[in-house]
């Protein structure tokens, strides 16, 4: 499990290595619609644009990406938009490998 450091600007952009494929993560905080959205590029490929940041579901679920899953949790439970500070104060973000998906499967 890997937590992503989140900050608190309303535009952030992360770049690492999921389950040996180089990802980007953008998260962008929509003002007028007070929420939060995710797009993911997989080997500088856009494969996820525009997806709703809800706490306390895989955002990977859904699709066969291979790349594990992503949520983001909140310490007072799931199911709620998070809040343009809730990075600060309650959230975080965390991939969870294939691997360790696999692990609880069995």
């Amino acid at each position: 499990m890997t937590i992503i450091p989140v900050g608190l600007a309303a535009s952030q952009v992360f770049s690492m290595i999921l389950e040996t494929r180089k990802v980007t993560i953008r998260l962008v905080y929509i003002a007028l619609l007070d929420r939060w959205t995710i797009d993911l590029d997989r080997d500088e490929v856009t494969i996820l644009s525009g997806q709703r940041l809800v706490t306390g579901i895989d955002m990977l679920g859904a699709y066969n990406f291979k790349l594990g899953a992503l949520f983001c949790i909140a310490g007072d439970g799931p199911g709620d938009d998070p809040g343009r500070n809730d990075f600060e104060e309650r959230l975080q973000l965390i991939h969870v490998s294939e691997d360790e998906i696999e692990a609880v499967s069995t």
